[in-house]
């Protein structure tokens, strides 16, 4: 019996090794765009560095549609300008909450009884680093060693180097932000890895 048992232990074993070695495991990601398939043409540069200067306002790249940049709270509550302006005036006489406006954790604000798992406080937090990404990977992309590989010279080089100075200049007010809010954050620039 237990000459039967191991024979047929040993086969099912065998059998579970070979299939995993199979190429059905072998999966790519869905999404197969490489930053040298993006950065690779002067078009690509102004793409995406416009989603930089696009992400103070948008929640993604299919608009309030169900996939925004922030994972795991409401779209709603993602949108870098409006919840700035909620931190900033919804604590103060400024504004006001009206009783029908349900956009979650606002009430909180206003009433100054917020904690940590608010979604505004979280919200903001997330988007602003997402922000800062999207910038170093920007300025990370655009060192001129890049460019010059990538074979782009002449103005549209000179128009990558002004987008690379602008693309500081945005992470470093998003720096900016998350220090007056929440005091002393983590930094990262271009030099760190993703």
């Amino acid at each position: 019996m237990n000459k039967h048992i191991l024979k047929a232990g040993s086969i099912a074993f065998l059998l579970v090794s070979l299939i995993s070695c199979s190429k059905k495991l072998d999966r790519l990601p869905k999404n197969d765009i490489t930053s040298e398939q993006v950065y690779s043409t002067f078009q690509g540069y102004t793409e995406a560095f416009a989603k930089v200067y696009a992400a103070f306002a948008l929640t993604g790249n299919s608009g309030p549609a169900g996939n925004g940049d922030v994972q795991g709270i409401d779209e709603g509550t993602s949108d870098f300008l409006r919840l700035f302006w909620w931190m900033q005036e919804m604590t103060t006489d400024e504004a006001v909450v009206q009783s029908g406006w349900n956009d979650p954790g606002i009430h909180n604000y206003h009433a100054m009884n917020w904690s940590a798992d608010n979604v505004i406080l979280k919200g903001v937090y997330y988007r602003s680093f997402i922000q800062i990404t999207l910038a170093n990977d920007f300025i990370r992309q655009s060192a001129d060693d890049k460019i010059a590989q990538r074979g782009i010279t002449g103005a549209n080089a000179d128009a990558i180097r002004k987008y690379r100075s602008e693309a500081r200049f945005l992470r470093a007010y998003q720096y900016w932000v998350l220090m007056d809010l929440f005091g002393n954050v983590p930094f990262v620039t271009e030099a760190d890895a993703l």
